[in-house]
């Protein structure tokens, strides 16, 4: 019962997690509109526009992964040493490295999955409607 319950929090955490950073994504991207015509109105392709934006993408998300699992390890830690207290043995590193690598890799690709609509607007873009003065 317990670990249906942790799914579903899971699942419900990566949905909000997933559509927070489709709407960051595209925030960014409006604000960037005109660099991004004027990248268009230089050469850049379709292709190279949302290679950019996925790049971008997997960077911000790979940096809030790693501060993410790296804080969540050291308040865990400490959390789990005031309740169980350290004994003899000093400080207590209980870390399941698979379980860490898990969330790793599928954050990343749900950074990937939730870049695509963001990146696919930046494309549709036009040069002349991008760089037009308001």
């Amino acid at each position: 019962m317990v670990s249906i319950l942790m799914m579903a929090l899971v699942v419900i955490a990566s949905i909000i997690a997933g559509v927070g950073f489709v709407s960051t994504m595209s925030l960014v991207l409006i604000q960037r509109r005109r660099e991004i015509g004027m990248l268009r109105a230089t050469g850049f392709t379709a292709r190279q526009i949302r290679g950019m934006v996925t790049r971008e993408s997997l960077a911000l998300g790979l940096t809030a992964v790693l501060v993410g699992v790296a804080l969540g390890v050291l308040l865990g830690s400490l959390g789990a040493q005031s309740l169980i207290g350290a004994g003899n043995d000093g400080f207590v590193w209980g870390l399941p490295f698979e379980v860490l690598a898990v969330i790793v890799v599928a954050a990343l690709a749900l950074v990937l999955v939730a870049a695509l609509p963001p990146a696919r607007r930046a494309t549709t873009v036009t040069p002349v409607e991008a760089l037009r003065v308001v």
